[in-house]
């Protein structure tokens, strides 16, 4: 019975469908059944994933922008500006 319950999630059939058709409870199937269900869900995604073609990305986006080198002797300098408000609003800059 272990197989058929987790073929029987595997294809995506619903637990209250699964447990009237074995003649069980819904309680009972999801009390002593649970490792099935999850791992025939588990599989279903699995294979679902496998299924599904890559995107392949646009030409336009295969290759970064190039970012201008930094001239020798010069730093590029960031600034940061940290403040706490305690819970108060921002204020406007």
């Amino acid at each position: 019975m272990n197989e058929i319950i987790f073929e029987l999630a595997k294809i995506g059939m619903r637990h209250a469908t699964i447990a009237h058709s074995l003649g069980l409870t819904l309680h009972t199937l999801r009390k002593f059944y649970v490792r099935e269900l999850l791992n025939g869900a588990t599989e279903a995604e699995i294979d679902a994933c496998l299924r599904r073609k890559p995107k392949s990305a646009p030409k336009s986006a295969a290759k970064p922008p190039k970012e201008p080198a930094p001239k020798p002797g010069k730093l590029n300098r960031v600034v940061f500006r940290v403040y706490n408000n305690d819970g108060e609003p921002n204020e406007l800059c």
